[in-house]
């Protein structure tokens, strides 16, 4: 080799040997600013997989709750006379639940050296934050060092007196049906209180649902519109909640066409079908959107695609009484009774008495009786009795009080006995009238019963006078 190559290879050599070190420096620089930066995160994200943010900067938004008073000596570096302690709640944790609440994230610590300790106490309760903190270790839970606390402005925020109408309306909500409408009053009161705005999407959801509960369908729309509204004005990639609002604002279209006739029902069940499918687009495995879109569909003629949408619904949640209660509905449509009662039972069982079921399992032995014409008195009679016990459970229901009367005049043409308060008796055109009256004392523009009524009544000129006067008053 001749000198000049020597002296080449070992230039050569020398920056290699020169590189290496710089390249060392350059990797651990890299390393420490990867450690720097802040990674946007959900807190309820770190706390399911808190391994994944070990020793990295996490930035989410939180609920302040409080100073508290949390050292584990044994577990955590974090010491009481370095560090100050505090508790937060994820900011989509439903506070009005009393369990929430009570679970607030406690693992979080800021050093009493630094500035942030002292501001701590300008911070108040239900205050809506943005939180940078680093995971420095993980146990069974995630332990943050917590380095910036921002409160949000115009996040909205939740208060003593918001958490106070929630609990009394979810109490409400859940007992009697008369109950349900104290409940709205106090959802209505909590919306005013200016709750942040994922917590109102999902309070005004929470009353749309107690709305259709307490058969003010119509409000419901109203509600599930101003909540999509609002998700939309957001800006929120929330899926879940789209599909959960979408598949309530088609029950709700399903509930008014129920009770609307002509165009109404067709433009009611169409937009019961466009929610339902709205639903879907943002979450395929929402069971309640396959039910509702399938009665929907059965409203339209559909039958076929109503039953396989249906049928979806029950593998996704086959001990949901919900979807069976649409699942009856649609065989009872269909004409299949026999299919209609076992999934109405089914959904009896698998729930507390719900007027809903009673009335569909009540229609289906209706329909099922007068297709056995002078054999159908055992399915009329049963059908009475739960027409009867739907009335028990929400008073005051037209449509139930004007079916009594179909079943009791359907149950007469044949001579056969219904069971009254009384005990069991012969069902008689007399009592049919005296149940279509009921009804029209609940709702004297009930055009079916006054329909009815006229029927009945066709052989006595006078009453006959009376009650078309009443039907055009």
């Amino acid at each position: 080799m001749s000198r000049f190559s020597t002296i080449r290879v070992s230039r050569v050599l020398l920056a290699i040997v020169c590189a290496v070190p710089l390249a060392s420096a350059a990797t651990v620089t890299e390393i420490r600013r990867e450690q720097e930066r802040v990674r946007p995160a959900e807190l309820e994200q770190i706390l399911a997989q808190p391994a994944a943010s070990l020793n990295t900067r996490v930035k989410f938004r939180a609920v302040f709750a409080g100073i508290g008073d949390l050292f584990n000596l044994r577990e955590s570096t974090f010491r009481p006379e370095l560090h100050v302690n505090i508790a937060l709640w994820d900011d989509r944790a439903s506070l009005w639940d009393a369990g929430a609440r009570g679970r607030p994230v406690m693992t979080l610590y800021v050093k009493k050296e630094e500035r942030l300790a002292a501001k701590l106490p300008l911070l108040h309760k239900y205050q809506v934050v943005d939180v940078v903190a680093r995971v420095v270790q993980v146990t069974d839970e995630p332990w943050f060092e917590v380095t910036e606390i921002t409160p949000v402005p115009d996040a909205g925020a939740f208060s003593d007196r918001a958490i106070y109408h929630l609990e009394q309306a979810a109490a409400l909500a859940a007992a009697t049906p008369p109950a349900r409408d104290l409940a709205d009053g106090h959802f209505a009161d909590a919306l005013k209180e200016g709750l942040p705005v994922c917590a109102a999407i999902e309070v005004r959801e929470l009353r749309a649902r107690n709305q259709l509960a307490g058969g003010h369908a119509d409000a419901a729309v109203v509600t599930l519109s101003e909540a999509l509204k609002a998700l939309a004005d957001a800006q929120l990639d929330d899926l879940s909640l789209a599909a959960r609002l979408h598949a309530a604002l088609a029950k709700a279209h399903s509930d008014l066409a129920d009770v609307a006739t002509g165009e109404s029902r067709t433009t009611a069940l169409n937009a019961a079908i466009a929610q339902a499918r709205s639903a879907l687009e943002s979450d395929p495995s929402l069971s309640e959107a396959y039910a509702v879109l399938g009665i929907a569909l059965a409203g339209t003629g559909a039958f076929d695609e109503a039953r396989r949408q249906c049928d979806i619904a029950i593998r996704l949640r086959p001990n949901d009484a919900e979807v069976r209660w649409y699942l009856g509905r649609i065989l009872d449509q269909q004409g299949h009774y026999d299919e209609a009662i076992v999934a109405l039972k089914k959904a009896i069982d698998l729930t507390p008495p719900d007027p809903r079921l009673h009335q569909a399992i009540a229609s289906a032995y209706l329909h099922r009786g007068v297709k056995a014409a002078a054999n159908g008195g055992a399915d009329l009679d049963l059908a009475l009795r739960e027409f009867d016990t739907t009335q028990r459970l929400k008073p005051g229901n037209v449509e139930v009080a004007f079916q009594g009367g179909a079943v009791i005049e359907a149950a007469a043409a044949i001579g056969a006995e219904v069971t009254l308060p009384g005990g069991k008796q012969p069902a008689t055109t007399e009592l049919a009238i005296e149940r279509y009256r009921s009804a029209l004392a609940l709702d004297p523009k009930h055009l079916p019963a006054h329909l009815a009524l006229v029927a009945l009544i066709k052989g006595q000129p006078d009453a006959l006078r009376e009650e078309l006067a009443r039907m055009s008053a």
